[in-house]
């Protein structure tokens, strides 16, 4: 049975539901993104479209995921907010430089970049998501539960 390239620590667990959920959706998509690696490895005559369309899922998953956290951010006021988005957008930015590359053949797809998106991951979850998960613990939480029924009820209709 193959291992997973990434597996998720519960130490890193934000306790909140919606934030934890698209965190383990992301890490499977690395997951799932390493395996296609493999595949193309195992197989050079391959186009990497496989790849491809993961990293565009990777993308997608991650630029929602951010929305949802800013969206957090901005209702409850949290101070550290620009300092975040400017994290988000470059991560968001390299992920798009290395679809582009890879889709133009100037920058193959490589274990040093999936290695990377891994440890990106981990220290933004450990570090900036987890003081910004502890500032929220310390808000009212009829507000914090009114935001997440918000995003709840978006997500619900998005996806119905």
């Amino acid at each position: 049975m193959n291992k997973p390239f990434f597996h998720w620590l519960d130490d890193w667990q934000l306790d909140l539901d919606c934030l934890d959920k698209q965190h383990h959706q992301i890490v499977r998509s690395i997951n799932a993104l390493h395996k296609a690696f493999v595949y193309d490895l195992d197989h050079p005559s391959g186009d990497g479209k496989r790849i491809i369309r993961h990293l565009y899922t990777l993308s997608d998953q991650v630029r929602t995921h951010f929305k949802i956290e800013e969206y957090l951010m901005r209702t409850h006021e949290y101070p550290q907010l620009l300092a975040h988005r400017r994290e988000h957008r470059f991560l968001l930015a390299e992920l798009q430089v290395c679809i582009r590359d890879h889709e133009a053949n100037r920058k193959p797809f490589n274990m040093d970049t999936l290695t990377a998106l891994k440890h990106w991951l981990i220290n933004h979850v450990i570090g900036s998501d987890k003081v910004f998960a502890e500032y929220l613990s310390t808000q009212s939480q009829e507000a914090l539960e009114s935001s997440l029924r918000s995003i709840n009820q978006t997500q619900s209709s998005s996806t119905g």
